[in-house]
């Protein structure tokens, strides 16, 4: 299978490369603005500016894919102007008329979405239409209506929850915080958190796209158990080989969080604002039944997922030491 992964560097990215370049039969090419630090005969590494559109349309022609996997993003939070976040709908758009202007191509099409087309809080199952909050969010929110107009291609839609292990850079602070016993856990807060192990993730994918009848829909990405924060930073400290976090009362913490945000205002960093406050106490499961119908089971527990995570840290840091 030849397999077009846009954004092949980025962190989801390289582990899908990895994975499917593990398959003698499959051949990669990965198009992306940055290199890519994967080694294997079977992929092809291509530098290339993904919004220039005469490019890419030669690439994807010339390529001729069976699969197609867009996981190209700008998502971050640091804007509230959804012009910023532009390459997350134009690039889809872009894709959508290469393919249409192509009558020999006929690819499956995974589209990287992101729970954030909702509120936090916020699922389908509280049936209500998308409210999302953020300008990043509202960009993948564009892009999913763009992509559901489309009837004759093959499209999928997967919406990533919080996404973390070897290779990762979003949660790779709150790793080294515990193990530095900076971090607090809020005393009898227990609020329900939608986290995937990146390596369950390429496995859910990897279902999905080998299932016709994923064809048109929008599956969420994640472990199909709940992550409890205070947990998960016990599982870690207990890895690293340090004392648990200590509990502080909520009552503390969102003065602090408050202050914290006050700086903020002058630039000035601080740990814990209210941001960060709300996001640590906001529950924030969302229902994956529907991917599970299609990988009923994931081949990591949480736990296995920290070890492997703190063992790549220890070797990257090794690394850097030699």
């Amino acid at each position: 299978m030849k397999i077009l992964i846009l954004g092949g560097s980025g962190f989801i990215g390289q582990n899908l490369i990895i994975f499917y370049s593990k398959n003698k039969s499959n051949f990669i090419l990965s198009l992306d603005k940055d290199p890519l630090h994967v080694k294997s005969n079977r992929v092809y590494n291509l530098i290339l500016d993904l919004s220039d559109y005469k490019k890419l349309k030669k690439e994807i022609i010339n390529f001729s894919p069976d699969l197609i996997i867009n996981v190209a993003a700008k998502c971050d939070l640091n804007s509230d102007n959804i012009i910023d976040y532009s390459i997350n709908y134009e690039l889809p758009k872009n894709i959508i008329k290469i393919i249409n202007s192509t009558p020999n191509l006929n690819p499956i099409i995974l589209f990287f979405s992101t729970m954030l087309v909702y509120k936090v809080g916020y699922t389908d199952d509280d049936n209500i239409d998308y409210n999302p909050s953020t300008a990043y969010g509202k960009s993948k929110l564009k892009m999913e209506k763009i992509i559901k107009k489309e009837e004759k291609l093959k499209w999928i839609i997967v919406r990533p929850t919080s996404i973390w292990g070897p290779g990762f850079s979003t949660y790779k602070n709150f790793f080294y915080a515990v193990k530095n016993k900076w971090y607090l856990k809020i005393k009898n807060s227990r609020p329900k958190k939608s986290y995937g192990f990146i390596y369950n993730i390429v496995a859910q994918i990897d279902a999905i796209i080998n299932n016709e009848i994923c064809i048109h829909e929008t599956f969420y990405l994640g472990d199909y158990e709940p992550m409890y924060i205070n947990d998960w930073s016990d599982l870690i400290a207990d890895q690293w080989g340090v004392r648990r976090p200590l509990s502080i009362s909520k009552f503390i913490l969102y003065p602090i969080s408050v202050f914290g945000s006050f700086l903020s205002v002058f630039r000035i960093k601080f740990p814990m604002t209210i941001f960060r406050y709300n996001n640590m106490t906001t529950e924030n499961f969302i229902n994956k039944e529907k991917t599970k119908n299609i990988c009923p089971k994931l081949p990591y527990t949480i736990k296995k997922g920290v070890i492997l995570t703190i063992e790549h840290l220890k070797k990257k840091n090794e690394n850097i030491r030699n």
